[in-house]
């Protein structure tokens, strides 16, 4: 029982995190030019660099992206 309401708990954040992004997507006018630190913070959850020169973006909603440093 206690699985299933911490797997709630978690759907229930990830909504919310959504939730705020879609809120901060609204609020932008026209197409997004520059950085924009506002919509950084409602997207991205953290960035860890490697030591192998590549780093991974992790987003609020968990997906994650990896990539190389030039």
């Amino acid at each position: 029982m206690e699985e299933v309401k911490a797997k709630k708990q978690h759907q229930l954040v990830r909504i919310e995190a959504l939730e705020q992004f879609k809120k901060q997507l609204l609020s932008q006018d026209g197409i997004i030019e520059e950085f924009d630190s506002d919509l950084w913070g409602a997207m991205v959850e953290y960035v860890t660099v490697k030591t192998d020169k590549s780093v991974v973006v992790t987003f609020r909603d968990g997906t994650e992206i990896e990539g190389e440093i030039e």
